[in-house]
């Protein structure tokens, strides 16, 4: 015979269990999760399941996503200039076809309108040269990005606030003056009707309205070349 066993939850006020039965309560609960287990039956009660839908934050639209990427460089359509380019980059081949362009320009050697650039690293803060094309427009010359924003040598200008140096048999120190996009475009068509290897990074052709330019200003940056301060 097994006797009656009471069972007891402190300041629970449960009635003792005196039925003979040797399980457990569930007034063996610990207090807190008694009180869960009545406020879930009261909320069950209250909120029946199929509500649960009803009750649930609504669901937010996916935001669309912002395509940020550029289109691709339109000198990979040449088989030659895509083994010297890649994604608006140089490749190791591009790279060193830039150097004996750039030997050939700071020797001073024609063309008279490309340059040697030289740049200070915005990491390194070594010298860094990039031969360019100076395009000029009403007497004014002016540097244009072929390959873009994310051109190396542009992010060095930024970094030294424009200050930089050209040479061409000598070796100036110059002031580079950012142009705004709405400015840019009489700059760019003139860049792409002198500059043979560089227009073929520009999606126009030679003699394209300005209009054309205009809509594809933002994404060729401009410099005006000033002396230097």
């Amino acid at each position: 015979m097994i006797a009656n066993r009471t069972e007891t939850c402190a300041g629970s006020g449960a009635v003792p269990r005196t039925d003979g039965h040797n399980s457990r309560s569930a007034c063996t609960m610990p207090a807190i999760s008694r009180r869960n287990c009545v406020r879930d039956e009261h909320e069950a009660a209250v909120y029946p399941r199929n509500t649960a839908s009803i009750l649930a934050a609504p669901e937010l639209p996916a935001r669309a996503s912002m395509n940020t990427t550029r289109n691709a460089d339109p000198a990979e359509r040449n088989a030659l200039l895509k083994l010297c380019y890649r994604d608006w980059r140089p490749t190791r081949l591009g790279r060193n076809v830039n150097r004996i362009q750039g030997w050939w320009a700071a020797a001073g050697l024609p063309p008279s309108f490309v340059v040697l650039l030289e740049t200070r690293g915005r990491t390194s803060g070594r010298r860094r040269t990039n031969p360019v094309v100076i395009a000029t427009v009403a007497n004014t010359r002016y540097l244009v990005s072929m390959l873009g924003p994310d051109s190396d040598w542009v992010k060095n200008v930024e970094a030294a606030h424009g200050l930089a140096f050209l040479r061409h048999g000598l070796r100036r120190r110059v002031q580079l003056v950012a142009v705004p996009p709405e400015e840019r475009a009489p700059i760019l068509r003139e860049y792409v009707r002198i500059a043979p290897s560089g227009r073929q990074h520009f999606p126009l052709p030679v003699g394209a309205p300005l209009a054309d330019f205009a809509a594809i200003a933002h994404d060729y940056p401009v410099y005006r070349i000033d002396p230097a301060r």
